[in-house]
């Protein structure tokens, strides 16, 4: 991970890595269950962190709906401690 600071997001250098696939796919899934929608993560192209109480995870990625279009969002994921504990705070499309 990248060295973070308290307060500010900081840019990871390996956007592609496993734990913020992981982490992506935690958001697309909890993001179809609360809205009953059917995205596919396709790519994550770029993640911020923020050291709060645990960390936020801004995750900039490409998802694809059930027609088969695709379209980027900004989703943050909260960490608290343990990967275990995860909560998606928000995930908004991005404008193109």
């Amino acid at each position: 991970m990248a060295a973070e600071k308290v307060g500010g997001y900081t840019t990871v250098p390996n956007p592609g890595a496993p734990e913020y696939l992981q982490l992506a796919t935690f958001a697309v899934s909890e993001y179809n269950k609360k809205n009953n929608l059917s995205l596919t993560l396709e790519s994550v192209f770029r993640v911020d962190t923020q050291v709060v109480a645990g960390v936020n995870y801004k995750l900039f990625l490409t998802a694809r709906d059930e027609r088969r279009n695709s379209n980027n969002y900004a989703a943050v994921v909260y960490s608290q401690a343990a990967p275990t504990s995860l909560q998606l705070t928000s995930f908004d499309p991005l404008l193109k």
